[in-house]
């Protein structure tokens, strides 16, 4: 056997183990997901408080190409956290005004006392 065919040989093999190692050596996936681990360095408490920012990952979304699709999403989505936004807003005591300036849509908000009148927060 001459060292191409022998080369030629050992390729495939070694193709062959690439492809079948991944499929026997990963472990199953477990129903926890993986957003919602935590590993052992942080603290329960802020293990649970972190679990909490990823709770709605598991929504359906529209695909990529569907703008009615991800139109209708994101309102839904806005009028979801629309609430959560007013009980922000109440709890610092700033006001918000909604505008749109050349078609799009702007949130002004005010503070109860601007700190400052000659500068501006964009």
């Amino acid at each position: 056997m001459n060292s191409r065919t022998r080369r030629a040989g050992w390729l495939a093999i070694s193709i062959s183990i690439l492809l079948i190692l991944p499929a026997t050596t990963l472990p199953a996936q477990e129903e926890t997901p993986l957003w919602a681990y935590t590993p052992e360095t942080i603290s329960p408490e802020w293990g649970a408080f972190f679990a909490t920012k990823g709770q709605n990952r598991g929504k359906i979304v529209p695909a990529p190409d569907d703008i009615e699709g991800w139109k209708a999403f994101q309102g839904a989505l806005e009028k979801e956290l629309e609430p959560l936004a007013d009980d922000k807003a109440a709890a610092f005591g700033v006001t918000y005004k909604e505008y749109e300036i050349a078609g799009i849509p702007v949130v002004e908000v005010i503070p109860p006392e601007p700190v400052r009148a000659d500068k501006i927060g964009v």
